[in-house]
């Protein structure tokens, strides 16, 4: 289990890490900054947006952090999610629109823009996205290759999700 939390004496969040057969959770070094952790597929690895500038990824087994991608100074990185097409997918508030890079590190893609699309939520196989508008909290479907969004008549005030395998 991984998490960001502020421990009694710290400056900032940062990322714990409780092993199931552990009943300690342990501070993962380098991560100080950081929120929304997610999981990469394979779980050997975590990425989480760093002081929402920047999305961050660690190996689980401990390492060197590294940058995926710098934002600008008028990003707000929010809500983030790791695809089984190994793309990482976040909503950035500060130019209201949903992206995804790739977890090794490019320039990022544009997958939704405009109406205020929040949330997420890669569907398997990396083809189609769930999202919600802000607006609206309309639940909508985005296929990535022919840029089509639908919407599924469903409104949501919570992240739109789906059941993983594992």
């Amino acid at each position: 289990i991984v998490y960001a939390a502020k421990a009694p004496e710290a400056k900032a969040f940062q990322l714990f890490l409780r092993r199931l057969d552990d009943r300690l959770a342990r501070p993962i070094p380098g991560t100080e900054g950081a929120r929304e952790p997610v999981f990469s597929s394979n779980g050997a690895s975590i990425a989480y947006i760093h002081d929402a500038k920047a999305i961050r990824r660690i190996p689980v087994s401990g390492g060197t952090v590294e940058t995926v991608l710098q934002g600008s100074e008028q990003s707000n990185f929010f809500v983030l999610r790791w695809g089984d097409d190994d793309f990482i997918y976040y909503d950035d508030d500060g130019t209201e629109g949903i992206y995804r890079v790739s977890a090794k590190g490019a320039t990022p893609q544009v997958v939704v823009k405009g109406g205020s699309p929040e949330y997420p939520e890669p569907l398997p196989g990396g083809r189609t996205v769930l999202y919600s508008g802000e607006i609206d909290n309309e639940i909508r479907v985005m296929d990535i290759e022919t840029g089509k969004s639908q919407s599924l008549g469903l409104k949501a005030l919570e992240i739109p999700t789906h059941p993983r395998s594992g």
